[in-house]
């Protein structure tokens, strides 16, 4: 009434005043009105057995919770550099070294990533003769620069003697090679017959997960599995043709960390690595033949078979 709102004036004007004086008090118990209600309703959701509770909420089945609120994560190890699913620290790593800067180097940039390294050398045969002789390895001095090279990278040592192994497997059939007139590739013959055959077993007795060496060559993993060689980033250091008869169960295990590396890298390297061997002359004449000439060898070896004869065709002719 207008006596309520205690205004004069126009009965319209009356009316407004006293709804702008109500405006004050109708908001304040609409918002207590709301709260309530509000209140209300979240402690009805809050109830047991009702679809909004929390409790309703991890009542229902785990599978269904799973998928709709929490979705499978697959996890995967994360590959190596040697393409293992493993870390560097558990994985152990067999390293031929022959004392030259390619196996050094090898050798120091896996122990420099967390391997757990051992190094191997071997020694293949009698190093009297080629002892100080430039061009040569597994010799008295490589085996001397092998473990000085291991003692500055902090990994152990072995040496392992496989002079007879060698004489049967590489020396002797070079002999007979040429005796029947072949044309034999000894190094060829010594990966596949003692480093790759021999050395992986040693590697496997010595609990290594790979063998890695210091060839030119790279090894990479196939889509369906497996893996395959490949040539070497530095074509004129490429050693592929020297593998070739590498087995797909040897590529398993056999890693090459200096596929994708050059010569030049790889001796700068050896001097960051502090490697005394670092500017050591390569190796590339056959280790067991210290003069250079194969006739000695085989006149030592088959007495008699070095004697001049007839140059013959297939069948037989005498040319």
């Amino acid at each position: 009434s207008d006596a309520t709102c205690g205004t004069g004036g126009p009965p319209d004007f009356r009316r407004l005043m006293c709804n702008r004086q109500a405006i004050p008090r109708i908001a304040e118990f609409m918002f207590l009105f709301k709260r309530l209600r509000r209140t209300e309703a979240e402690e009805k959701r809050a109830a047991p057995g009702t679809c909004d509770s929390k409790a309703a909420k991890f009542a229902g089945s785990p599978a269904r919770i799973a998928r709709t609120r929490s979705p499978l994560i697959v996890r995967t190890a994360m590959a190596n550099s040697l393409e293992l699913d493993r870390s560097p620290e558990t994985t152990r790593v067999v390293v031929a070294m022959s004392g030259g800067v390619d196996s050094s180097v090898t050798a120091a940039l896996l122990k420099a990533e967390g391997y757990d390294v051992v190094g191997v050398t071997l020694q293949l045969y009698d190093h009297g003769a080629a002892a100080h002789r430039k061009g040569a390895c597994c010799a008295g001095q490589d085996i001397y620069d092998a473990r000085t090279v291991a003692e500055r990278i902090g990994i152990p040592h072995y040496v392992l003697d496989y002079e007879t192994r060698f004489k049967e497997a590489v020396i002797d059939r070079f002999a007979e090679s040429y005796i029947h007139g072949e044309t034999p590739v000894p190094c060829v013959e010594c990966n596949m017959s003692i480093k790759f055959h021999d050395l992986l077993i040693t590697a496997r007795e010595l609990g290594a997960d790979v063998l890695a060496t210091g060839h030119y060559i790279a090894s990479r993993s196939l889509p369906g599995g497996g893996r395959a060689l490949y040539r070497a980033r530095d074509e004129e250091r490429d050693q592929s043709y020297f593998l070739f008869g590498t087995t797909r169960e040897q590529l398993d295990v056999l890693r090459f960390p200096l596929g994708e590396r050059t010569k030049t890298e790889t001796r700068e390297l050896a001097r960051r690595f502090g490697l005394a061997i670092a500017d050591k002359h390569d190796s590339q004449d056959i280790c067991f033949v210290p003069t250079g000439h194969y006739a000695d060898i085989i006149e030592r070896l088959k007495p008699g078979a070095a004697e001049a004869g007839d140059i013959v065709d297939l069948d037989g002719k005498v040319l």
